[in-house]
């Protein structure tokens, strides 16, 4: 298993982090990413123990640099095949051969985050609501920590968006929701979110894992106000 290599990270925030015990894990923040144009978090869904009978895998899922770890060695090590890296790459550079060094230039500059809060108990097992309820808040306090001006969000099920608008309503926070046209059978969504009168746009796009269709999803991207 291969170790952090802190050159591709911002630890600035780390003592922020760990102000809060309710992050499980240390948000990946890409070493340029304070320097961006425009801040940009990615918010993944979830992480899943592997190998539920190695005492290796379970230690180091306790430590809590994980996501970091396994963030590098999906995204920026392209050790693993990882389709859900790729695929977002690719549709951010709307470019099927993405290469180390632009995988590098994309995760170099933004944050990367997991809604879920709690690793799922196996590869088949699937986040509940309520971890999306407990989610929410947390990505939100990041969104202000951070100073995040858009998120893009890896996932479009009902019960994701049905908490976010939850948790954004027990926060007192303002939202207001956008709807594009279908790219298959999926209906992207911008939320515009109010927080202390800073707007902060969330797309929530088709998880880009398998049968994730990069170039449609690239042209969503492109002609919707993110990554610009």
């Amino acid at each position: 298993m291969l170790e952090l290599d802190l050159e591709n990270l911002d630890v600035s925030f780390d003592d922020e982090f760990f102000k809060n015990e309710k992050l499980t894990w240390l948000p990946w923040v890409g070493v340029n990413f304070q320097t961006t144009t425009v801040r940009t978090l990615v918010l993944g869904e979830s992480t899943y123990n592997w190998n539920p009978s190695s005492a290796v895998v379970q230690e180091r899922i306790k430590k809590n640099d994980h996501l970091r770890l396994v963030h590098q060695n999906n995204a920026i090590k392209f050790k693993v095949k990882s389709e859900y890296t790729r695929n977002f790459e690719r549709a951010v550079f709307n470019n099927k051969k993405v290469t180390p060094l632009m995988a590098k230039q994309l995760w170099h500059s933004v944050v990367y985050h997991n809604l879920v809060l709690r690793c799922m108990k196996d590869v088949k097992a699937r986040p509940k609501y309520d971890d999306y309820l407990v989610g929410w808040p947390e990505t939100f306090k990041l969104f202000e920590l951070l100073s995040v001006e858009q998120c893009i969000c890896y996932g479009l099920e009902d019960k994701k968006i049905k908490a976010f608008k939850e948790a954004a309503t027990l926060c007192g926070y303002e939202f207001k929701v956008q709807k594009f046209s279908k790219i298959g059978k999926y209906t992207p969504k911008i939320i515009t979110l109010n927080i202390n009168n800073k707007l902060i746009k969330i797309a929530f796009i088709r998880h880009p894992s398998s049968f994730f269709s990069w170039k449609n999803w690239a042209v969503f991207m492109k002609n919707t106000p993110i990554f610009v």
